[in-house]
């Protein structure tokens, strides 16, 4: 049994300016009777963030089976707790404010006139000319897409084309690539906890 949000619950997420706060009821049938558990209402927006962002991944990406999820909250209270913590990180990272794991900033080894002439992925590296790269960028990552539906990484260059990386667009997009590693593996643990339920 799929448990959706109602319409009156979401106005009042929207509606609401202080929810730090805010708590709400929520029933989670794993066990008989269901269990009955006051929880923030923050909480439940940051899983309902979490959900729609698998959602999004697996039906946006060729390398994740496509699922069709429709917003609800989990059956368990565990879950629950998860997709929240997951949802929050998740946020934080579209905000460019979460701390950024080091070992997926990208390596910029070959010296050159940083021009942007023309993208191209190969070999988990990605060319903004004939001789320079950011290595590692797996293709799952070149490929990601934002909320609004555009990859992110071209869209970073888009304004570059033809014109030099300065140390600060460089030192830029190593972060935004941290980032995005960091948003996949969000995801991704996110999903696990999905799948785990829908088993």
């Amino acid at each position: 049994m799929k448990m959706k949000f109602s319409p009156k619950l979401f106005e009042k997420l929207t509606v609401k300016t202080d929810l730090e706060n805010e708590t709400v009821e929520i029933e989670f049938p794993e066990n008989d009777p269901p269990l009955k558990i006051e929880v923030l209402l923050m909480d439940l927006l940051s899983c309902s963030i979490a959900i729609q962002s698998v959602e999004m991944m697996a039906n946006r990406s060729k390398n994740h089976k496509r699922v069709s999820i429709v917003p609800h909250l989990p059956k368990k209270y565990k879950t629950f707790v998860k997709l929240a913590e997951y949802g929050e990180t998740l946020t934080y990272l579209l905000n460019l404010v979460h701390p950024v794991d080091f070992n997926y900033i990208p390596e910029y080894p070959v010296e050159g006139n940083n021009v942007v002439t023309k993208l191209k992925h190969q070999n988990n590296r990605l060319y903004i000319n004939d001789a320079q790269y950011f290595e590692p960028v797996d293709e799952d990552i070149w490929l990601m897409k934002a909320v609004i539906g555009l990859r992110e990484v071209p869209v970073f260059f888009y304004d570059k084309k033809k014109k030099p990386l300065s140390e600060t667009d460089i030192k830029n997009f190593k972060r935004l690539i941290g980032t995005l590693y960091e948003t996949r593996n969000t995801r991704l643990a996110a999903q696990a906890a999905l799948m785990s339920e829908m088993a």
